[in-house]
């Protein structure tokens, strides 16, 4: 006989037999837990970049509470598309904190999130972009058309057009 449980990660409702316990939680699949620890696992890494390379924090060092804050303002974007914006800011932020003179993590902090915030809807829409044509080339691949996308089925004659 099957309990009714909720999937700790969505929160949807079911029952015991078609969802998958892991240690003492029910989730709604393996994929579901795997995204979930995949995704936690880049905030890891994400945090421990940002305290390492901006702010010379040391491993093991507590990092601050304003960094999950600042993190989490820009929960639109997916943490892979945060991470690379840091990675392309890179230079510009050490730029940064060498030649301006912060009084504290707070202002180190905030200046670091101004300049990925002005800049991460552009790397965003360059995913989205990058991820479409993928998606296109893909689609065109599984057809069987060789057509270029965006290009109308009917040919035509280069010599007309030399003319």
């Amino acid at each position: 006989m099957s309990r009714k449980v909720v999937c700790k990660i969505t929160k949807e409702k079911g029952d015991s037999e078609t969802f998958i316990k892991i240690g003492k939680f029910y989730y709604q699949s393996q994929e579901v837990y795997d995204n979930e620890e995949r995704r936690k696992a880049l905030r890891k890494e994400l945090t421990y970049f940002i305290c390492s390379e901006f702010l010379d924090y040391k491993p093991g060092q507590k990092f601050p509470a304003l960094l999950n804050k600042k993190l989490k303002e820009l929960d639109f974007y997916s943490d892979e598309i945060i991470f690379e914006a840091f990675k392309q800011k890179q230079d510009d932020i050490k730029y940064w904190m060498n030649a301006k003179q912060f009084s504290g993590d707070y202002g180190r902090l905030s200046y670091i999130f101004a300049i990925i915030s002005n800049s991460i809807a552009d790397i965003y829409k360059a995913a989205q972009r990058t991820k479409r044509q993928e998606e296109l080339i893909e689609q065109e691949v599984h057809t069987g058309d060789l057509e270029i996308a965006g290009t109308s089925a009917k040919a035509k004659n280069l010599a007309d057009w030399l003319n």
